[in-house]
């Protein structure tokens, strides 16, 4: 995540959870960066979750350029299912699956591509 963060030079993240502990490192690490301003360029879930992400869609919470960051996406098997629903939704365009987390986009001018990523 923090790596994604200085590749994208992303002056806002968007976390929707209770995760004060982790917006307090993001914050220590990029002090000049804003949270929970809309739209973000990079918005942060803890799990898969579909009515979270459908809130980040109706809210406008997203831009053509944002990727959503999405941890355990392998955890279970619910989470994988989630993952492959989030990935398969119409206005995301490309997915990565990095295995204990995933980044899906939105590029309106993009084909639509899904990546497995193995480390």
């Amino acid at each position: 995540m923090f790596k994604s963060i200085v590749y994208f030079k992303a002056r806002n993240i968007f976390i929707p959870s209770n995760e004060d502990a982790f917006i307090d490192r993001i914050k220590e690490a990029f002090p000049n960066i804003e949270t929970n301003q809309q739209p973000a360029d990079i918005i942060y879930l803890h799990t898969p979750n579909k009515v979270l992400f459908a809130n980040i869609l109706k809210e406008g919470t997203y831009h053509n350029d944002s990727m959503v960051w999405i941890d355990k996406i392998h955890y279970n098997k619910e989470n994988t299912c989630l993952w492959e629903a989030l990935k398969n939704h119409a206005k995301v365009t490309v997915s990565v699956d990095l295995f204990y987390c995933g980044a899906l986009f939105f590029r309106r001018e993009q084909a639509k591509e899904h990546f497995k990523i193995r480390i």
